[in-house]
């Protein structure tokens, strides 16, 4: 089974490799169009919700998303070979693989075969079973979704919950009130301290951001510089915002080696940038990769790095 994942993967990196982006572009743009007209105007229309992958108009014959990812993979080929590399189990190297021909084929059968089913989003018991008593870090928490997850698939010491929305602050505080040591910060975390502003999206407060203008002020903060206890595991889904937290947490990742449950989707280079920055900043992590979302637009990626 690892020889035939190893051939559907460096087959198509052999593919991006040989082709330049012009020809890589049209693929996709190709493929695309071969769907029926319901599936490409259901991922026009998502697309259209974000700001994350690049522009997508059929009508106006607008194909950004697809030469945006042609220049991803035609330039960070070697670099998504290292991360494959460094997947620890051939479960995650066909997540990976299904992933990225998600993009480039628009294959939904290898995707719909690559979802997680067996446990709850970010917490893979075969992965985590060893966490016991643990201090926990939610970075985008919204209503206390993974929260809850956590506290139904480990035993928990404390947990602190970062929510940039007010709205939504109040509902996870409301919703977690029960469960003792959990500590609520109406915070943004990115690499420095100060102010920002939430950027509301119109599709969901769950994709809401931080930016320089937009609605409410928040604080924003490092975390190493918000929490000085050990923490032992950080999850962060901030819509784009994971590079920055990661910086802002580096003492903690150097010094302590949290297990991160990162999502790994919000741009076309997250594959790439996001494992090589943690190795960067502490080489003793192993690599898995899991995925939770839809078959036909690949979203919901979550890397888990554990030392």
């Amino acid at each position: 089974m690892g020889n035939y994942i190893d051939k559907l993967f460096f087959d198509l990196i052999n593919e991006f490799k040989s082709k330049d982006v012009n020809e890589l572009f049209l693929n996709m743009k190709n493929k695309f169009c071969l769907l029926d007209f319901s599936t490409r105007q259901g991922i026009e229309e998502f697309l259209n919700k974000f700001n994350y992958w690049g522009s997508l108009n059929q009508s106006k014959g607008d194909y950004g998303v697809f030469f945006e990812k042609a220049i991803a993979y035609k330039k960070h080929a070697n670099d998504l070979v290292w991360f494959y590399n460094r997947l620890q189990d051939y479960r995650s190297k066909f997540v990976l693989f299904a992933v990225l021909n998600n993009y480039y084929n628009f294959d939904f059968l290898s995707l719909y075969n690559a979802t997680s089913r067996e446990f709850f989003q970010y917490f893979d018991l075969d992965i985590l079973k060893d966490y016991r008593d643990f201090t926990y870090v939610d970075i985008g928490s919204f209503t206390g979704d993974s929260a809850i997850n956590c506290i139904a698939s480990l035993k928990y010491k404390k947990m602190y919950l970062f929510e940039i929305t007010k709205e939504i602050f109040e509902q996870s505080k409301a919703r977690l009130k029960d469960y003792k040591n959990i500590v609520f910060k109406n915070m943004a975390v990115s690499n420095y301290n100060g102010f920002a502003k939430v950027c509301f999206n119109k599709n969901g407060m769950s994709a809401n951001s931080i930016s320089n203008a937009g609605g409410d002020d928040v604080k924003v903060v490092r975390l190493d510089d918000e929490i000085n206890e050990k923490i032992d595991i950080i999850k962060m889904d901030i819509e784009g915002g994971e590079r920055k937290a990661l910086l802002g947490a580096k003492r903690h990742i150097k010094s302590e080696t949290p297990a991160l449950l990162i999502a790994i989707y919000h741009g076309n280079t997250d594959l790439i940038q996001l494992p090589k920055l943690i190795h960067r900043l502490n080489k003793n992590y192993k690599f898995f990769l899991r995925y939770f979302g839809g078959n036909i637009f690949a979203t919901e990626i979550d890397l888990i790095a554990v030392p």
